[in-house]
């Protein structure tokens, strides 16, 4: 977890303390209030013997009797309430106090590692922010699946972001095989290391201003379903093509510099293999996450398939149906035409024909209306 989310949940523990503080005095509040009324309530019973009360005072004092008793009920349920209350406030304390000592340990932790940290911990940061983008995509499809076909498009360019980042994890093990190799055999000066840690700052810099300039880019496309702006996306596209072309043309600087020399120096050849192995793992576990997402990925497609299928298929139906409805409807018309032309005789047969035509309309248009029910409940669950 890093520092911001801590920061923010933080924040959000110390709103929930605020708010349930609030609800505790409302409580002692509403208290203090029922306990004045039973007082008052008290003081209104008279201290008379009951075989010289009357039937009406008996009645009012049974009414008392009961609002008393209600009043009692609410007092112990607020009570309960407030109990509940303090016991979570104190739950809350804790976790409060917990959060804190986990983020200013984290925070040492934090300035330790980035010492000893290699290059590519950017790469594993920027590997974990796209899993944690495609687990945030995963859960907005499941909770909004607002139109199959574009959904299906965005998972198609989702399966496209998935291949680019199984070949960065490619990449990663390239480079931690050639930093390996390179520390065994060459030693550079520190004027080399430098520049190195140059060059890899810009690049990580170049790789969070795509980082940015994506999510920025999903936002407008997110956006572009209401307002259509097409220009600014342009200018997005132009934005990200400049900064993969920077990537680029810095990352040529590396190899190139690597292969006149590049190492680190000062570090002990067991810490290097302690890095590069710790960086391998989580590369591992990166590339087993993107493995479990893209088949909950295809998954969705999956149902989100089946459901433009039944759609379809309810369609048709209805469509069916209607084709039928026109047809008896003509055919009723024409019956009462034929009716109306031939001289008033009474036939049962016709009379009887007509009643199951009407009997099979109103069946249809009962089918029919079922249908469109079940049609916009699918509306509903797309």
């Amino acid at each position: 977890m890093t520092e911001d989310a801590l920061k923010a949940r933080i924040n959000r523990l110390e709103k929930d303390l605020e708010r349930k503080e609030i609800e505790t005095n409302e409580f002692l509040d509403k208290i203090d209030e029922q306990e004045e009324t039973i007082m008052r309530l008290e003081a209104l019973i008279p201290e008379e013997s009951e075989e010289k009360k009357s039937k009406k005072k008996q009645a009012t004092d049974s009414k008392l009797a009961i609002k008393l008793d209600a009043k009692e009920k609410k007092i112990r349920d607020l009570k309960n309430s407030m109990g509940f209350l303090r016991k979570e406030k104190v739950r809350i304390q804790q976790e409060l106090e917990l959060l804190k000592s986990q983020s200013s340990e984290s925070s040492v932790i934090r300035v330790e590692d980035l010492r000893k940290k290699s290059p590519l911990n950017a790469l594993v940061q920027e590997l974990q922010d796209k899993v944690n983008n495609q687990r945030a995509l995963i859960s907005k499809l499941r909770s909004n699946n607002a139109e199959s076909d574009k959904f299906i498009e965005k998972l198609k360019v989702k399966d496209e972001e998935i291949k680019l980042l199984n070949s960065d994890i490619l990449k990663a093990y390239q480079k931690l095989e050639d930093l390996s190799s390179v520390s065994e055999n060459k030693k550079g000066d520190s004027i080399g290391q430098n520049l190195i840690g140059d060059l890899q700052n810009q690049l990580n810099k170049s790789k969070r201003e795509i980082i940015e300039l994506k999510q920025k880019f999903s936002k407008k496309t997110r956006n572009e379903i209401k307002e259509n702006n097409s220009s600014d996306i342009d200018g997005f596209k132009k934005e990200l093509h400049k900064a993969k072309l920077q990537i680029k043309s810095l990352q040529e600087q590396l190899k190139k510099y690597e292969t006149r020399k590049t190492t680190e120096i000062g570090k002990p050849q067991k810490e290097l293999e302690g890095n590069l192995k710790m960086q391998s793992e989580m590369a591992i576990f990166l590339q087993k996450q993107l493995e479990t997402k893209e088949g909950e990925i295809k998954t969705i497609k999956n149902e989100a398939v089946q459901i433009k299928r039944r759609y379809r298929q309810l369609e048709n139906r209805i469509k069916l149906k209607d084709q039928k409805i026109n047809e008896l409807q003509i055919q009723l018309d024409n019956s009462y035409v034929q009716k109306q032309a031939l001289p008033q005789k009474e036939d049962p047969h016709v009379e009887i024909r007509l009643k199951e035509f009407k009997s099979i309309l109103d069946n249809l248009k009962k089918e029919n209306i079922e249908q469109r029910l079940e049609i916009s409940q699918l509306r509903k669950k797309v």
